[in-house]
């Protein structure tokens, strides 16, 4: 559905929570404005967004790769706001603060995600990272074989025993709609 036009009351809700799509909406400010109307007075809400690349390793590694190859998203790739605003916790509070919520908090959070495999974690990346597979699979296949060598570089560094265990790094911003 439109995250900017919900189709609910005012005043219907007492909690909203939006897992990582933040970065995926064109207008965020208008998003959280329109996920607090729905929201009774006194009522919760939350929103997760990744953090910066370098401490979020998945997407980190391929953005490594791909900025070492110095290759860039083609032209056809919609151009929005720089997803990684809301990495920035200044941004993420003035983002809801912004909305009008209260007691807003941003909380950072760290956790390992194993894979077996640089190719596991190599098509599970071209499957689910929109912007970044995009950028790799409308390359010619020189660079697309130079961005694979540079990946599974970059992903070598987190190699263990049991596979890959590559840093993850998230945000949660929570507030309260006033009453």
């Amino acid at each position: 559905m439109n995250v900017e036009l919900l189709p609910f009351g005012d005043n219907t809700f007492d909690a909203v929570v939006c897992a990582f799509g933040l970065g995926h909406f064109p207008r965020p400010e208008a998003a959280v404005a329109e996920a607090a109307r729905t929201l009774l007075p006194g009522g919760r809400i939350a929103f997760s967004w990744w953090d910066d690349p370098s401490r979020q390793r998945i997407q980190g590694i391929f953005r490594d790769a791909i900025t070492e190859v110095g290759v860039s998203a083609p032209p056809n790739v919609p151009q929005g706001h720089n997803v990684h605003r809301f990495s920035n916790t200044r941004e993420f509070l003035h983002l809801l603060q912004g909305a009008g919520l209260l007691d807003v908090v941003i909380t950072e959070h760290t956790t390992i995600y194993s894979v077996p495999d640089a190719e596991t974690l190599w098509r599970g990346g071209l499957g689910s990272l929109v912007l970044t597979g995009s950028t790799i699979t409308h390359q010619d296949e020189a660079n697309q074989d130079l961005i694979r060598t540079a990946f599974e570089r970059h992903a070598n560094v987190y190699k263990s025993a049991n596979g890959l265990n590559l840093p993850v790094a998230f945000k949660v911003g929570a507030g309260r709609k006033p009453t």
